[in-house]
């Protein structure tokens, strides 16, 4: 039969010495996946404001469409140019 087998060499001893090597990996890839995880938080705050603001832009085209469309009906005006990038 064959003895133990070694997984892997680091021994746990009730210690963690901060400037191991191992150690100090750990932190610098928890700090990088921090960063990562923020990163993408901030994209997504991003993305929602945009989305509000192109949500917002559409209600205000689409009152104003209701506006002229009344206006249309009630004057009928045969024809009204509107620039909406400009709303």
């Amino acid at each position: 039969m064959f003895g133990p087998i070694i997984v892997c060499n680091a021994v746990y001893t009730g210690d963690l010495d901060v400037k191991q090597p191992a150690v100090v990996n750990l932190r610098k890839k928890l700090q990088e996946e921090r960063k990562r995880h923020q990163k993408r938080e901030d994209d997504l705050k991003e993305k929602i404001s945009v989305l509000n603001y192109k949500f917002y832009r559409v209600k205000l085209i689409n009152f104003y469409f209701d506006i002229i469309c009344d206006k249309l009906v009630h004057q009928k005006t045969q024809a009204i140019a509107v620039d909406f990038d400009r709303v």
